[in-house]
């Protein structure tokens, strides 16, 4: 497996400003029957739906970038597939189980195991997406490895055929469909560092505008909704990582988060039902302090389960994607990046925000 410099460390900053926004959009709930049950019209909705083009696509783009800093090739292969299938296809076999069973308890939402594992569920169906990604595109550069120009021929292939065919949900096909080219971007950046060298910050921001003027505008004049796997909204999320990728700090605050940005995905979305579920039964608050209490619960539960679990076999696996229970070391510093915590980058990489909103055509769901 090939090394190049190591990852830039605004890159845990990344993930935890992605993860705030994702969890802060299943709190909200895309429709007035999920989530926190406001109105369509409310404007907490419209500020959420605002963010479509961006949330997952950053993700996405930051797992290509962290995975073209040790690109596969033929030796490592068997190695790299291994270690995905501990990292994503464990914990979502688990967290599939868990989430069926819960929503059957909760709902009576009645679905089979066997149908959620095969089919675009819930927010899991991002790692669904994400591990067939990495399958390919490790075969891809363990046989016939790419140069950027090619990489960017594929994606710009994959987007055209987006718009001409619809894929199955299917072992979430659809969503390999929407994220492959915003992947494909994020290895370009890591390849070709004088692309964030002398960034074209202004070329980025025009992207974003575009695309979230297109998001908005077509609705309101009548046309249909904008694809989230056209050109246009790949462009709009390609932007934004771009525009971050060349302008963010590194924040302590969204560092902290983005440490635990793997766990926090996972766990995110039960542990703000269950909690909205309580507050919804015993007391009322007001929008704003009921959406603080629920976005604090969101991350700080699954934070507290990763600790917990993690020097724990089979439960650091199942729970937290751990390859194996993370020793303690005192020179590490307190709020290191752990093992696990490389969001759905590095969550299929060294080791990879209700359900995400999911490429067109999509239902959306509790």
């Amino acid at each position: 497996m090939t090394r190049s410099h190591v990852v830039r460390p605004e890159i845990t900053t990344l993930r935890g400003i992605a993860c705030v926004a994702l969890v802060a959009y299943h709190v909200i709930g895309p429709t007035s029957v999920s989530g926190m049950h406001l109105p369509d019209s409310s404007l907490w909705h419209h500020a959420m739906n605002a963010l479509d083009f961006l949330r997952m696509p950053i993700f996405a783009v930051i797992a290509g970038y962290v995975y073209a800093s040790r690109r596969v090739d033929r030796a490592s292969l068997g190695r790299f597939i291994k270690g995905k299938f501990m990292r994503l296809a464990i914990p979502l076999v688990f967290m599939t189980a868990v989430m069926v069973a819960l929503r059957y308890a909760a709902y009576g939402d009645a679905i089979s195991l066997a149908t959620a594992l095969t089919s675009h569920y819930q927010h899991l169906w991002f790692l669904q997406s994400l591990l067939i990604i990495f399958v390919l595109i490790a075969l891809c550069d363990s046989f016939a490895r790419l140069s950027s120009k090619g990489l960017a021929v594929v994606a710009l292939t994959t987007l055209a055929v987006s718009e001409s065919l619809t894929f199955p949900n299917t072992l979430s096909l659809n969503g390999v469909v929407y994220l492959a080219p915003l992947f494909l971007f994020g290895i370009v950046l890591r390849e070709e560092p004088a692309l964030l060298g002398k960034p074209q910050i202004r070329v980025g921001v025009w992207f974003v505008a575009v695309g979230l003027l297109l998001q908005q505008a077509a609705p309101l004049l009548g046309g249909a909704e904008v694809p989230r796997s056209s050109l246009a909204a790949a462009l709009c999320g390609c932007g934004a990582a771009y525009v971050l990728f060349a302008t963010c700090p590194r924040i302590a605050l969204f560092e902290k988060v983005g440490a635990y940005s793997y766990t926090i995905y996972l766990w995110h979305s039960v542990a703000a039902a269950a909690a909205r579920e309580t507050l919804e039964h015993f007391v009322a608050l007001p929008t704003v302090v009921a959406f603080t209490v629920l976005m604090a619960i969101g991350i700080i539960v699954p934070i507290a389960i990763h600790l917990s679990v993690r020097h724990i076999p089979v439960l650091a696996t199942l729970m937290a994607g751990l390859r194996s229970p993370s020793v303690p070391s005192s020179a590490s510093s307190k709020f290191a990046e752990p093992r696990v915590g490389v969001l759905l980058a590095r969550s299929a990489n060294d080791n990879s925000a209700g359900t995400s909103r999911a490429p067109s055509g999509q239902a959306r769901t509790r």
